[in-house]
């Protein structure tokens, strides 16, 4: 009986179907303010294989308004199409009966207005409700939703600062008070400076910064004359720039400090 017992326990958990391990699912907020268009990405970690798939994805339609979509680079499925099925409500599916797709990446973009009355900086956080993955053979998969921690610029940023390297480089000197209002409660200035010029420190998101703002060496958020004999001293060896100051120096833009980004320098204070 005993040994009856163990081939039945043996057949039922070689027919007992394996779970395999849930994939992740996330889409990647955006920060903005009235008018701007953000694009989010819809994104799939931990991919086995899938072959369609359909989710229900659900925003703020008070704060903002669907625009289109993009496939991501994870996705060239002819049959894909992303719909309005109510207010606040998305629906984006696709299935492709050639290609399976296996790995992770983004599936696809969605892109929305803020509407223009909206004031202060707003979250743009759409989240994924409900749905389906299917493998190959349209077997539907285990799936987690996962916050994402990955915030896009919105557009109003991007021609004002591009972050690198644990540095905010500014394209125009920004108003301490601007910067906070346009990056939001998230923002904590670590100096009470009326401007913002290079070496700023700027915790953002849990993450801390210092700014650029090129050709200012010293910090005042101009680039003068101050700012050239702080260069020579430095390469003369009477004084040492630091990090974010040298990289405001680095005016050639060849990721180097020498006597060519102090000809930069003098040329850019001939033209001004």
């Amino acid at each position: 009986m005993k040994k009856l017992i163990a081939i039945i326990s043996a057949l039922v958990l070689l027919c007992a179907p394996i779970s395999a391990a849930a994939v992740a699912v996330s889409v990647a907020p955006a920060l903005g303010v009235g008018g701007d268009r953000l694009t989010v990405a819809v994104r799939i970690d931990g991919n086995t294989v899938i072959t369609a798939a359909a989710l229900e994805i659900e925003y703020d339609s008070e704060k903002m308004r669907y625009l289109s979509y993009e496939k991501g680079e994870k996705l060239d499925a002819e049959l894909c199409t992303v719909s309005e099925t109510g207010k606040g409500k998305i629906r984006f599916s696709f299935t492709d009966g050639e290609s399976n797709y296996i790995g992770d990446g983004v599936l696809v973009y969605l892109s929305f207005a803020v509407n223009p009355d909206v004031t202060g900086t707003v979250k743009i956080a759409p989240t994924v409700t409900d749905g389906a993955l299917f493998d190959l053979n349209y077997i539907e998969l285990e799936y987690t939703v996962s916050a994402s921690d990955v915030y896009i610029l919105p557009s109003s940023l991007k021609d004002a600062l591009e972050i690198k390297g644990g540095l905010i480089y500014l394209n125009r000197s920004f108003g301490a008070i601007e910067l906070s209002q346009r990056l939001g409660k998230e923002l904590a200035l670590k100096q009470s400076y009326g401007y913002v010029g290079s070496g700023c420190k700027i915790s953002y998101k849990g993450v801390s910064f210092f700014t650029v703002y090129m050709g200012d060496v010293n910090g005042d958020a101009n680039v003068n004359t101050a700012d050239y004999l702080a260069v020579r001293a430095h390469l003369c060896g009477a004084a040492t720039l630091s990090a974010h100051f040298k990289a405001a120096a680095d005016l050639s833009g060849d990721g180097t400090f020498s006597t060519a980004d102090l000809l930069y320098l003098r040329e850019l204070l001939s033209a001004a």
